[in-house]
């Protein structure tokens, strides 16, 4: 990452080191920006704090990493320039943050609807893709 801001492309941009590859598919999709570049280790959490210290160590001040909360903030750890997502990790992030809903509001059949009530719905799903992962 350190060749990255040689490169007149990337020198202004802010980077965001981040634990995988998903992770910068999904923060491309949701929240691209010229401005900001995603970046990872893909070697998780210990990496990316490692790689984001590295960086600031020689002058790249505009780095920052982002990652999964796991059990960090439960038990009151930080780490500077080190941001957590919302929940235990980003999928959870997106199953607790109301894009789920909407997208079980949109697809789910009128019909399933006169049986069950949409909040059971959403309800048993989403205890289903927890129990799963």
């Amino acid at each position: 990452m350190l060749l990255l801001f040689r490169s007149p492309k990337y020198s202004r941009k802010i980077f965001f080191t981040l634990e995988g590859e998903s992770d910068i598919r999904f923060l491309n999709t949701h929240f691209a920006d010229e401005r900001i570049h995603y970046d990872s280790p893909c070697s998780g959490k210990p990496e990316v704090i490692n790689a984001v210290q590295l960086l600031r160590s020689h002058g790249k001040q505009n780095v920052y990493g982002l990652c999964d909360a796991d059990f960090d903030i439960l038990e009151g750890n930080s780490y500077e320039n080190i941001h957590f997502t919302d929940c235990h990790d980003l999928e959870m992030m997106l199953i607790e943050g109301g894009s789920f809903d909407k997208f079980i509001s949109e697809f789910l059949k009128t019909s399933i609807l006169r049986i069950h009530t949409l909040e059971d719905i959403r309800n048993n799903l989403k205890e289903s893709i927890i129990d799963v992962t």
